[in-house]
């Protein structure tokens, strides 16, 4: 029964934290752009280390761009879609460890930091700091 119990804990552990995609919808009222408040995204969950991001045009239904205020935010990968917008305000910090898609100056707007670990496909902006471990 010990045994049981040990190997259902930890298949639980395995199946919260894997990655899972998590899209962002906004118009949380008070909190209409926050990143932070769980409301805003798909599942009801801030997006983590283990989250694939989408961020969505959102110009005909909440009108509410993501903006990102302070703090680091990791994330497993992000993906800006057309007409889509993301705001990393001056005290935040942005690290995506997979791949980042969609990185363009007219939908990412970076007054602090995002640094990409992995691959960036579709991307025109200068201020990414990307890294690789090749």
């Amino acid at each position: 029964m010990k045994n049981l119990l040990i190997i259902i804990l930890t298949l639980s552990a395995t199946f919260t934290y894997a990655q899972q995609t998590v899209t962002w919808k906004g118009g949380t009222p008070g909190k209409e752009t926050s990143w932070n408040e769980a409301k805003n995204w798909s599942n009801n969950r801030v997006p983590n280390i283990f989250s694939d991001v989408i961020i969505l045009d959102v110009s005909t239904s909440t009108f509410s761009t993501p903006i990102i205020k302070s703090g680091t935010i990791e994330l497993n990968s992000i993906q800006i879609t057309s007409n889509a917008k993301l705001t990393v305000g001056e005290n935040a910090k942005v690290i995506v460890y997979s791949h980042a898609v969609g990185l363009y100056k007219e939908n990412l707007n970076i007054e602090g930091t995002f640094i990409v670990m992995g691959e960036i496909e579709n991307a025109e902006l200068k201020n990414i700091v990307t890294h690789s471990n090749n």
